[in-house]
């Protein structure tokens, strides 16, 4: 760099309008589509639009290619769409991040995406939140865990989780059995885009992978991903709120039955003393 390169700009520099700036960029989302595919920008940003139903405004720019700033204008419309992440259009994965302000463009980062996925085949005793945090952490980050079935005998454990998307998909994970070998759980991945059947990665197909080796097709090519891991959105089945309350008070009842109770005064294993004159007159016997 130059000497006049070299100069710091800004040091001391205390904006008249900073309050401001930091209002806007506090309703400010950064976002990509995760795709290595050109698309129709505009037709992303009306479907958007169209498909978030704001109350307020949103206003949509790009500011590098494939970058985009998504400013709302009211703070319930940025929770809205933050917790009803994930987006799609044409397929593909929106990937959304809130920022602190002094990130350059550049440098924005996007690693990690939450979905919900479903661990099927999970043993009998470790269908519950304890173990589906576990699972959670080990996974990538635990964010929720689906307590709809309060039994726990659905066919499978559901937990949203945060995926990392610069990884092959997981396609399930090895779980510690007691003392037997440890058991695999497949995983199944709600409202999964599109993503490469070949090397299991969420940025593109199997027809723009660059994980292929040389000699693959004249092998043979071995898909180890597919449709298969992908799973519909659950749905709430009609009246089932009803009866998952009625088995919640049901539950507690196993509950309380599980709580130590004492034994009656005339079961053989209870020690049933007398009154306390007659212990004394046992104890301290006259001269």
């Amino acid at each position: 760099m130059t000497e006049d390169e070299n100069k710091i700009v800004g040091e001391n520099f205390e904006g008249t309008d900073e309050e401001n700036t930091k209002a806007k960029i506090s309703l400010t989302l950064v976002g990509k589509l995760l795709t290595v595919r050109p698309y129709n920008v505009e037709a992303m940003k009306r479907t958007l639009v169209n498909v978030w139903r704001v109350k307020d405004n949103v206003a949509i720019r790009m500011v590098e290619t494939n970058l985009f700033v998504f400013q709302f204008f009211c703070e319930d419309d940025k929770i809205k769409v933050m917790e009803g992440y994930r987006w799609f259009f044409d397929k593909k994965l929106l990937l959304l991040t809130k920022i602190m302000g002094d990130e350059q463009p550049s440098t924005v980062c996007f690693s990690s995406s939450p979905f919900w996925v479903r661990i099927g085949d999970v043993p009998f005793n470790k269908r519950n939140l304890d173990f589906a945090f576990e699972i959670g952490e080990h996974l990538g980050g635990f964010l929720e865990f689906d307590d709809s079935d309060p039994l726990g005998w659905e066919a499978f454990l559901r937990i949203k989780i945060m995926v990392d998307i610069n990884k092959p998909l997981r396609r399930g994970l090895k779980v510690a059995n007691g003392s037997s070998s440890p058991i695999w759980c497949g995983m199944q991945y709600e409202r999964l885009a599109e993503f490469c059947y070949y090397c299991g990665r969420l940025n593109h197909t199997d027809v723009e992978c660059q994980f292929v080796e040389e000699d693959v097709v004249t092998k043979g090519v071995v898909y180890e991903y597919g449709p298969w891991l992908g799973a519909s959105p659950k749905k709430q089945a009609r009246g089932s709120l009803f009866d998952r309350e009625r088995e919640r008070s049901w539950l507690s009842k196993i509950k309380d039955a599980s709580k130590p109770r004492l034994p009656g005064y005339f079961d053989p294993k209870a020690v049933s003393k007398g009154p306390p004159a007659a212990a004394r007159k046992l104890t301290f016997s006259a001269p």
